[in-house]
């Protein structure tokens, strides 16, 4: 499992198999937090499809958190402005993955699960999407 793994299941796994996983943590680890979990405004960056330029879209309301599990650093960004659990349990998960001590055979298996789960629904969203797909033609000058 590696770090875009671990974005995917704090992003968009269920809150409380994250709670679940970020209480045991506490019950292991030496937890500090550096940054409180709070709202930040952060630019979005797009690409432009014809002349591959890159411009600011706009501003994103975000929450981001840090903290600090046996003195290693880790952080998460949330873009979504009622996510200060997730913004923790992400920065939490961040930061476990950065140290020595590796999870549990259980609460692997549990991050593999979601981590499946968020895959097929995934796939059955963009299933439904590119039902409504439309083809356009191009003509060349």
């Amino acid at each position: 499992m590696d770090n875009k793994d671990i974005n995917q299941i704090a992003c968009h796994g269920r809150i409380n198999i994250l709670k679940r996983l970020a209480d045991e943590i506490a019950d292991s680890y030496e937890i500090e937090i550096v940054k409180e979990p709070s709202p930040v405004l952060i630019m979005m960056r797009v690409e432009e499809s014809v002349e591959n330029t890159i411009f600011n879209a706009g501003e994103i309301f975000a929450i981001e958190c840090e903290v600090k599990v046996n003195g290693v650093s880790g952080f998460a960004c949330i873009i979504n402005e009622n996510e200060y659990e997730r913004a923790y349990y992400a920065a939490l998960l961040s930061a476990v993955f950065k140290t020595n001590s590796p999870l549990n055979n259980r609460q692997l298996k549990a991050l593999k699960k979601e981590l499946d789960n968020i895959n097929r629904k995934r796939c059955l969203e963009f299933g439904a999407i590119k039902s409504t797909r439309v083809k356009f033609e191009v003509m060349k000058a």
